[in-house]
C-alpha cells in the first residue's frame, strides 16, 4: 500500500508543480489521482458499501460548495463560473472526493482551503489563485503523515 501512497503523493506533487509554474495541469492527472485515491481508500476501508457511501457524501459536499461558488459568481460578481473558477479546480475537488472518508475529507478540505488562502496572500501577487496546486501541497502532507503512521485512523 505504501507504493500507492507514494504514487498519490507524486501525482499531487506534479499537479502542484504544473499549477504553480504554468497555471495549467495535464488533464490525465486528475483521473489518475482519482483512481489511485479511490483504490487506496477502498483498500483501507475494506468495504465497497462504506467506500461508495463516503464517496457519495463527499460528492454532495463538493456539489454544495460549487453551487455556492456559482451563485456568488453569478449574483455578486456578475460573471460566469468559468471566469471565476477553473476547470482544473473542479476536477481536483472531484478527484479528492474519491480519496478520503467523509470525516477526514471535510477536515482536510477545509484546512486545505485555509492553507491555500494563506499561501496566496503571502506568496502571490496575482489576482487568480492556483487553487489545485496549493491544495495539493496540503494533501501531500496528509498522505505522507498517513504513510508515516502518525495519524493511523485517517481512513476509518
Amino acid at each position: 500500500m505504501w507504493v500507492i501512497n507514494i504514487c498519490i503523493s507524486l501525482t499531487l506533487g506534479t499537479i502542484t508543480y504544473q499549477d504553480l509554474t504554468s497555471r495549467s495541469v495535464y488533464w490525465f492527472l486528475f483521473p489518475l489521482l482519482a483512481c489511485l485515491g479511490c483504490y487506496y481508500h477502498f483498500n483501507r476501508s475494506g468495504s465497497t458499501t462504506v467506500t461508495l457511501l463516503f464517496i457519495g457524501l463527499n460528492l454532495i459536499i463538493i456539489s454544495s460548495v460549487l453551487l455556492c461558488v456559482w451563485m456568488y459568481s453569478r449574483i455578486k460578481l456578475k460573471r460566469k463560473l468559468q471566469d471565476t473558477f477553473g476547470l482544473g479546480d473542479i476536477l481536483f475537488f472531484t478527484a479528492m472526493a474519491l480519496c478520503l472518508p467523509t470525516p477526514s475529507f471535510i477536515i482536510t478540505f477545509c484546512f486545505s482551503l485555509i492553507l491555500s488562502l494563506a499561501l496566496h496572500l503571502v506568496f502571490t501577487k496575482e489576482k487568480s489563485v492556483p487553487l489545485a496546486g496549493f491544495m495539493s501541497i496540503h494533501y501531500i502532507s496528509v498522505y505522507l503523515i498517513d504513510l508515516l503512521g502518525v495519524y493511523p485512523n485517517l481512513f476509518y
